[in-house]
């Protein structure tokens, strides 16, 4: 059985629920173990007590593909403390020591039996009532985030349902460093792209229209880092806002398009690699704001909060290290520039 959870920007979370290895023969339990490994990119492997030869066989099957395999420790309600944690080094420490991390073995309740409550009223007199826990699977979502964390789909899974209305400190705060990580990544790369494409093009005019359309496009793919969604009309109206705010700082980047493409225009084209880089680092850091800004105004739930734009990228400006960030732009202009020298096809 399949239980899909809509996730981020279109993806999906998908969940394939297997038969247990012990209801089924004999001669399809490496079969099922096989199966299962090959169709998902993780592995849940679900047992309340000791394993047995026909469970610790089919584990042994599962670890040759080579995908991550949890142990899901289930019904722990049902033990004691004590009982729990020597089952736990039971498994871990002996059974399958050489077949799953550490670090992979959870304990869960899924399905919590019925705990009565004694209530006494005023007058002494008990009354019983008998409640369901909610299921405890804590440990199993938090290192499923972790092993995902490792190949950047982590921001996926928190934006499915199972994860969206988890209010524990834990995952509110992993949330807050997957998406400020994948944020930062995208800012980069679109400075980086902003950067070597402004640099090196030949024509003024697509050097604005390109850096603006790039800018447009970066706030976009971080509107969806925060489970937003902004349309192209109010990212631009974002960025426009954005560059108002900045004021000096975009007039420098301007000015410092009028005067190279001027010096372009002046000799056809051919001073586009010398002008390439302060041009292109000028832009590039002009769009790092923009997506800093951005990322501000989106991490506030769309909005500005407390502060103004003005306040904001004055805030932005005094936190970083320019000559930093232009140095790291200009490394990448001059590697495109490199690749684009030796690497074209010559005639």
């Amino acid at each position: 059985t399949d239980y899909v959870l809509p996730g981020l920007d279109g993806s999906q979370l998908v969940l394939v629920d297997t038969p247990g290895i012990n209801e089924v023969g004999d001669s399809d339990h490496d079969a099922i173990a096989k199966a299962a490994a090959r169709r998902g990119d993780l592995i849940l492997f679900v047992t309340a007590s000791d394993i047995n030869e026909i469970e610790f066989s089919a584990i042994v099957a599962l670890a040759a593909v080579h995908k991550p395999i949890l142990i899901v420790l289930n019904k722990m309600d049902l033990y004691r403390e004590e009982e729990r944690n020597s089952l736990l080094r039971l498994l871990r420490e002996e059974r399958l020591r050489d077949l799953v991390p550490r670090e992979n073995f959870v304990m869960v309740t899924a399905d919590a039996r019925d705990v009565e409550y004694v209530e006494v009223d005023a007058n002494g007199r008990e009354t019983s009532r008998w409640e369901k826990p909610a299921p405890d699977v804590f440990q199993l979502k938090a290192r499923i985030l972790e092993i995902l964390a490792r190949d950047g789909s982590a921001l996926i899974a928190l934006n499915a349902a199972m994860y969206a209305a988890d209010k524990s400190d834990y995952i509110a705060k992993l949330r807050m460093e997957l998406r400020e990580q994948r944020a930062n990544q995208l800012i980069w790369s679109f400075a980086a792209t902003k950067a070597v494409a402004v640099g090196i093009n030949a024509v003024p005019v697509a050097d604005v229209l390109g850096g603006v359309a790039i800018d447009i496009a970066m706030v976009i793919a971080l509107s969806r880092v925060y489970g937003l969604e902004l349309t192209w009309v109010n990212a631009q109206s974002l960025v426009r806002s954005i560059a108002a705010a900045a004021g000096l700082v975009t007039l420098t980047e301007w000015g410092t398009h009028l005067l190279v493409n001027v010096f372009k225009v002046m000799t056809a084209g051919t001073g586009t690699v010398v002008t390439a880089v302060p041009q292109g680092a000028a832009a590039g850091f002009g769009s790092y704001l923009v997506g800093n800004a951005a990322k501000y105004y989106l991490e506030h739930g769309a909005s500005w909060g407390t502060q103004s734009p003005k306040v904001v990228i004055r805030e932005i400006l005094e936190q970083t290290d320019k000559q930093s960030v232009l140095e790291h732009l200009k490394d990448e202009i001059k590697r495109k520039i490199q690749h684009n020298f030796y690497g074209s096809p010559k005639g």
